[in-house]
C-alpha cells in the first residue's frame, strides 16, 4: 500500500545519471529485453536521442517530498498506441509507487494526447510489473513475441473504443493465462 503521494514531472537533462543507475540495478535488467549493463556512454547517447524525440515522453516518478523514486517512459508509435515502460528505484519497490506512477500515466494521456492507447509488453516471470499494470487498469491481450522473447501485452485505452463506448480493452479468453 502506498504511504505517500506520488507526483510526475517532464525529465531534465540532469536526470540522465538517476536514470542509468534504475536502469543499470540488477533487478530491472533481470526483467528488460536488453539485460546487458549499458554503458554511461551509451545511455547519454540514447538519453539525449530520446530527450529530443518528438515522439517520446519521459516523466520521473517524486515521492511527496519531490524526491525522485523513478521513471515512466512512453514511445509513440505509428499505429498512435504509445509503449509505456517503467522503473522504479529499488529502495522504493513494494510501495504501490508504480501503480501510482502507471495511473497517474493514463490520465495524463486521456487529458492531453490523442493516443488511442498505451501497450506495455511484460516478461511473464515479472510479477511485479504484471500486478502494477493490471492494478492500474490495463488488461491482458495476449501473449505474443518481442524481441524474440514471448510476452505479455497489456493495454490501456486513452480515448472510448468507437465500438463498445469502453475506456477499458476487452479481457481475453484464454485458458492456461494466469493474469486474467
Amino acid at each position: 500500500m502506498i504511504k505517500e503521494q506520488i507526483s510526475l514531472r517532464k525529465v531534465r537533462p540532469d536526470d540522465s545519471d538517476l536514470v542509468l543507475q534504475w536502469r543499470n540495478h540488477p533487478e530491472t535488467r533481470k526483467h528488460s529485453f536488453q539485460r546487458d549493463l549499458v554503458s554511461a556512454e551509451e545511455h547519454r547517447r540514447w538519453f539525449s536521442k530520446k530527450l529530443k524525440d518528438p515522439k517520446t515522453a519521459i516523466y520521473i516518478v517524486q515521492d511527496a517530498q519531490g524526491r525522485p523514486v523513478g521513471q515512466v517512459r512512453i514511445d509513440r508509435a505509428p499505429d498512435h498506441w504509445g509503449e509505456v515502460s517503467i522503473s522504479i528505484s529499488h529502495r522504493a519497490k513494494g510501495k504501490g509507487i508504480g501503480t501510482e506512477a502507471l495511473k497517474k500515466t493514463v490520465s495524463r494521456c486521456r487529458q492531453h494526447s490523442d493516443l488511442k492507447g498505451l501497450v506495455a509488453h511484460i516478461m511473464p516471470d515479472n510479477t511485479p510489473s504484471m500486478l502494477a499494470f493490471l492494478k492500474a487498469g490495463f488488461v491482458l491481450k495476449k501473449i505474443e513475441q518481442v524481441r524474440k522473447n514471448p510476452c505479455c501485452r497489456l493495454e490501456s485505452l486513452c480515448r472510448k473504443d468507437p465500438t463498445t463506448g469502453a475506456r477499458r480493452p476487452q479481457l481475453i479468453k484464454k485458458e492456461g493465462v494466469g493474469y486474467v
